[in-house]
């Protein structure tokens, strides 16, 4: 009788040994895969910021960095206070000079939110529409604003001896199914966060 005890208690330690097993087993396993998860996270983010960082430069578009719902537009020397929908806000510098020699400042405008739902909706086409800055009084030309303003849907703020226009896209960019409800959405704020415009420090 007590050799038979001696067995059962043998065979109890030799099961208890196989769950410990299994355990460390399926730990291990599961380590694994959650350092292999986090290392492709990882590496597809850095992939994917290399390639919009290799965008950028090659179309010469600028991110705004936005911090605390500020986007800023040194070119234009304004910032803007903006929604968190555009704080990833992307644009694109033209610079036009007329015979007088009086330049004009053209920003146009997108987001990397746009960018991502089309690859045809890129700052240069002016996928959020665009932002000028003239030299002057905006109220010196009312006439002609207030009609360019009923024709485009403007939005008008000046700024010292300079003013603001912004105007939107007049068309979707890229596939309109798939961008033009966020283009409309983006660009109502823009015109909204106009009036918050100020002048860099």
């Amino acid at each position: 009788m007590k050799k038979k005890n001696t067995k059962k208690h043998a065979s109890s330690k030799r099961r208890i040994g196989d769950f410990e097993l299994i355990l460390i087993a399926l730990v291990l396993i599961f380590a694994s895969y959650t350092g292999w998860y986090v290392w492709r996270a990882n590496d597809s983010q850095a992939e994917a910021e290399a390639t919009l960082s290799a965008e950028i430069d090659d179309e010469n578009t600028k991110i705004v960095a936005g911090s605390k719902g500020t986007v800023r537009i040194p070119e234009l020397n304004v910032k803007l206070s903006v929604p968190g929908g555009l704080k990833d806000l992307t644009y694109s510098i033209d610079r036009q000079t007329d015979e007088h020699g009086t330049e004009t400042v053209y920003a146009y405008l997108s987001s990397e939110t746009m960018l991502k739902l089309d690859d045809q909706c890129a700052a240069e086409g002016g996928a959020l529409g665009v932002l000028k800055k003239s030299s002057g009084r905006a109220d010196e030309s009312k006439e002609h604003v207030i009609a360019h303003k009923q024709q485009v849907g403007d939005s008008i703020k000046q700024l010292g001896d300079h003013y603001l226009t912004y105007t939107k896209p007049q068309a979707a960019c890229g596939n309109p199914d798939v961008s033009k409800r966020k283009q409309q959405e983006l660009s109502s704020q823009l015109m909204t966060a106009l009036q918050s415009a100020t002048l860099l420090q």
